[in-house]
């Protein structure tokens, strides 16, 4: 996970639909009577993540061109505290990918099968909003409240991710509240694991072949941490970090930092 940051405000259709209903709104009503109004809203809130799933880093729309996203409430809906009107509270909302459960788009019914989106069996895969469901921890870490530096998560060569026990020692955080999301939002699970190793050999492949090029390290590391021209990061951003280790944090901690 990295950080990642949060409405301003709320979008013009969400603001207008509030207006008209006031208290008597509702987040499936609202998606339901206003489709026009829940895509601008899940459109902003996915280019304000620059196209990753707020959890687990997956780019939200597939390289087949098949959206991979939903608008996730981070205080789960069923909170007692959290009346219909707070469920569409913009400061509530971030984007996540479908969590491994949208077989009907990447699974065996499809021509072009992405297991790193769907792989069987589902109920040992699943992540992300659909694996965090109604659950509401104290222990769960906001990615919004992540702070830039120093990364708290890391990836290793061979997929896993877990807490940096130094960087949450530095800021202040416990190593258990991070340990404690990676399992609420099943950020191990086999198909995470199996991208997030093959992203780190693409990546080892790739810094191989621009070692003996003059810049060429350099030149890719950039073009992996630094949004591209449609504003979008390259997915798994943790591993990406963890792989290019002291050349990505210099090129991240750049102003204005246009990656958060």
């Amino acid at each position: 996970m990295k950080r990642i940051n949060p409405l301003t405000g709320p979008t013009e259709g969400l603001a207008a639909y509030l207006k008209q209903y006031g208290t008597t709104a509702g987040w499936e009503s609202f998606r339901r009577d206003d489709p026009a109004a829940y895509q601008e809203l899940r459109d902003q809130l996915a280019a304000i993540q620059h196209g990753l799933c707020g959890y687990c880093e997956i780019s939200l729309r597939s390289e087949s061109n098949v959206d991979d996203v939903q608008v996730e409430h981070i205080i789960p809906q069923s909170e007692s505290e959290h009346n219909a009107t707070q469920a569409l509270n913009y400061a509530n909302l971030m984007a996540s990918c479908l969590g491994g459960t949208a077989r009907l788009r990447f699974g065996p019914e499809v021509s072009i099968v992405d297991p790193e989106r769907y792989l069987s069996p589902q109920s040992d895969n699943i992540s992300c909003g659909q694996a965090k469901a109604d659950a509401h921890s104290t222990g769960f870490i906001d990615p919004r409240i992540l702070p830039p530096f120093p990364a708290l998560f890391r990836v290793n060569s061979d997929g896993i991710i877990e807490a940096d026990e130094n960087a949450c020692a530095s800021s202040g955080i416990s190593v258990c509240r991070i340990k404690a999301t990676i399992i609420l939002l099943g950020l191990n699970v086999a198909r995470l694991q199996r991208a997030r190793r093959n992203r780190w050999r693409v990546l080892t492949a790739a810094l191989n072949h621009y070692r003996n090029v003059p810049g060429g390290a350099e030149r890719l590391a950039r073009r992996v941490f630094l949004p591209d021209s449609a504003g979008n990061l390259q997915k798994f951003f943790t591993t990406n970090r963890s792989r290019f280790g002291a050349r990505g944090e210099r090129i991240l901690a750049e102003p204005p930092q246009a990656w958060v």
